[in-house]
């Protein structure tokens, strides 16, 4: 996966970090992420936690900018909580996709 040479900076900022924390062959877990590292970004991300049996996802940190779009605090909680229909299928699609690439989307 590359990234676009007209890319956000931030967006090629957080590509090289995930790089750089990702285990070979997983996904980066919370023990590999240090906020310190990045603190610019952290009001646009999410960080969510991949359960499975059954397969669900649980918002561990939720940015500010992104809570402040949605109007309401989403930090904590099942990512289909808050969701249903077709919002909640492209949702679960989207992380499913890095769940599967184990690549940031």
């Amino acid at each position: 996966m590359s990234i676009p040479d007209e890319a956000h900076a931030d967006i090629k900022l957080f590509y090289e970090y995930w790089r750089s924390i990702t285990p070979e062959g997983r996904l980066p877990g919370r023990q590999h992420f240090d906020p310190i590292s990045i603190p610019q970004l952290l009001s646009n991300l999410w960080l969510i936690e991949v359960h499975r049996e059954p397969l669900r996802f649980w918002r561990r940190l939720v940015g500010s900018k992104i809570e402040e779009f949605a109007g309401m605090s989403l930090t904590g909680g099942w990512v289909g909580d808050r969701l249903s229909g077709a919002r909640l299928s492209g949702v679960h699609s989207f992380l499913m996709d890095v769940v599967e690439t184990k690549r940031p989307n």
